[in-house]
This record gives structure tokens, sequence and C-alpha cells, in this order.
């Protein structure tokens, strides 16, 4: 029946096309291509071949029984070359499948390893700046420390001492000849000259 034969007609075309398309899905395995291309093709050809045979036998009124039995054969040729490429092709989706859970392990662990060492680091590097705050720290109390012991031997000397600017105006007095001057610091520094406080003879 002429119907029967409509799949076969759509196989015709797209058979090709989908034998190219297992051939580029399996591009990288050199032993799947030669599978394909020198059993898988010829064992095609020749089940396409008897099919043409067989439909002439059968226009002709002839008896298929051979045709089909030849046919059943290369099938099943076909059928065993599809699973033996099927067989490779799970074993190798198995290993990558394994490569891949490997893959993701060493990801896992060397981010975890990664982040670790970061803490460290960090927390190595706060215990450093901790450790120079608090050195900073004692620096600056031992350094107002001695800068206030400075500033007392200064003002409390039993003798005076002041300081003036190029123009002869005061900077700094020490608390010894504020006393003897009878001034105070605000009264003085930043607001006399020296020769204010001089005696005339002394000027």
């Amino acid at each position: 029946q002429k119907e029967f034969l409509a799949p076969y007609l759509e196989g015709i075309d797209s058979i090709d096309q989908s034998f190219q398309r297992l051939q580029l899905l399996t591009a990288d395995n050199p032993t799947q291509q030669f599978t394909i291309k020198q059993k898988l093709g010829p064992l095609i050809h020749d089940r396409l071949e008897i099919l043409k045979g067989t439909i002439k036998t059968y226009d002709n009124g002839l008896d298929l029984t051979r045709d089909i039995q030849r046919g059943k054969i290369v099938m099943d040729s076909i059928r065993g070359v599809v699973h033996q490429i099927q067989v490779v092709e799970r074993e190798l989706l198995k290993r990558r499948s394994l490569v891949t859970v490997e893959m993701v392990t060493l990801f896992n662990y060397t981010y975890v390893t990664t982040i670790a060492a970061i803490a460290v680091i960090l927390a190595f590097l706060f215990y450093v700046i901790y450790k120079n705050l608090k050195g900073r720290d004692r620096a600056e109390v031992n350094l107002k420390k001695a800068s206030d012991e400075i500033k007392d031997l200064y003002n409390n000397a039993p003798c005076g001492y002041h300081s003036v600017d190029e123009s002869g105006t005061f900077t700094d007095i020490n608390d010894t000849l504020l006393k003897w001057l009878g001034h105070s610091r605000e009264e003085v520094v930043g607001k006399l000259h020296f020769i204010d406080l001089l005696t005339e003879n002394s000027r």
C-alpha cells in the first residue's frame, strides 16, 4: 500500500542530516567517528538499498521473503552498532560527570581554603594594626608625659625663661619669670614686646 511509504520517504530526506548531526556530536572522539563512518554508515546504506529493492520486488509482484530476511539482518546489525555507540557515550558521560564532580569538589575545597587563608591574613593584619595602635598609644602617652615633665621643668625652673619671635614679641614665658614681673601669661604672650618689660636704663 503506497500510503505506507510516507514515513520511508520522509526518512530518506532526513537521514543524511541526522547522520551528519551524529558525526558532529561525536567529533571529539576518533573511536566513535570510526564506528559511525566505517560501520554504521555502510549498514545504513545497505538498509536503504534493501528497502528500495523490497519496494521494486513488491511492485513486480515477487516474493518478499528474501528481502525481508536480509533487511532484518542488516537492521539488527544497525541496532547493534547504535547500541555500541550508546554504550561508549554513556561511559564517556559517566566519566565526564565524575570529572565534573571532582572539579566541583576541588573548586569548593579551593574556595574554602582561600576564604580560610584570607581570614587568617585579615586576622593577622588586624593583630598587627592593633599592636601598632597600642604601641602608638603608649608612645603618645610617654611623649605627653615627657612633654609635661619638660613643661613643668620649664615653668618651675629657678630662673626666668622666655621666647620671642623675630619682632621681639613674646611667644612663651615660664611661671618663674611671670611671678618676678607680676604679669599673667595672657597679658604677655603674643601681646607684649620684650622691650615693654625693661626699665628705661635696661632699654
